[in-house]
């Protein structure tokens, strides 16, 4: 039976022309596209080192938690063996991912956020059908759409969790998730821009609307969100389920972070 092949550690791969090709190349590709952090790799395993490679090993570095002064398009042997977990990260690179991490669930929510301010304005069409493109795209329309709102707006921002027709048009679902902490969802205290507000309006226990969290008008009290489904001219229970995407003030039953 032939043995495994192994990467070369002698010879690291750096975009050239022409392209390098070969065994070693498909490795890496391998390593950067199938591996225990992400796939880094935005193409095909093809056996052509092209400057996508260069990009990836790049990606790669930076969310394994290299010292920045090392980041640099050159796949190595010692990259190839975190990848493939012949060796593991140390503390300090543990700890630099973990801020990469934070960082970019943090960029993820405020992009969701710039989204839905890109929305204000947006209305049913026609009017009291709730019907709207964010139905069309989650391939569930003419219904409450508030909760169709969000995931449209985070899917726009490159969310993993949101997807058309996946368990997020139903805001209970959406709180129990975060309370599980499932699903990329997590139950929070303290709202930061671009988390969810998740609201009870009537008499039983359900939480039935939801929005995203813009800014705190006094720290603590109120805030701003932006919500879909909801109406300009009140902010009182009989007004949520309106026809729009609407900035109003509001407080809240409660706040989720998405997390991917």
């Amino acid at each position: 039976m032939p043995e495994e092949p192994v990467f070369d550690p002698e010879h690291p791969l750096a975009v050239s022309s022409p392209h390098l090709t070969g065994q070693d190349v498909r490795l890496a590709q391998k390593a950067l596209k199938h591996n225990p952090f992400d796939d880094f790799l935005q193409g095909e395993v093809d056996g052509d080192w092209g400057p996508e490679c260069g990009r990836a090993t790049l990606r790669a570095k930076e969310a394994l938690g290299y010292r920045r002064s090392l980041w640099s398009p050159t796949y190595g042997a010692t990259l190839h063996s975190y990848l493939t977990g012949a060796e593991q990260l140390t503390d300090a690179m543990k700890e630099r991912r973990q801020r990469f991490i934070m960082d970019e669930r943090k960029d993820l929510r405020l992009r969701a956020l710039k989204v839905a301010k890109g929305e204000i304005g947006t209305n049913e069409h026609p009017d009291g059908s709730d019907k709207t493109k964010y139905g069309e795209w989650y391939e569930v329309n003419g219904v409450f759409w508030c909760a169709i709102f969000v995931s449209w707006c985070f899917n726009k921002a490159g969310s993993e969790v949101f997807k058309p027709g996946k368990r997020h048009s139903y805001v209970p679902t959406i709180l129990t998730l975060a309370i599980n902490r499932e699903r990329g969802l997590d139950q929070i205290r303290h709202p930061e821009p671009g988390d969810l507000v998740l609201y009870q309006l009537d008499d039983d226990t359900n939480a039935d609307h939801i929005g995203i969290f813009e800014e705190w008008e006094e720290a603590g009290s109120t805030f701003k969100t932006i919500e879909g489904n909801t109406a300009t001219d009140d902010v009182s229970r009989e007004h949520r389920n309106m026809g729009m995407v609407y900035r109003p003030g509001s407080g809240g039953l409660g706040f989720v972070r998405v997390l991917k």
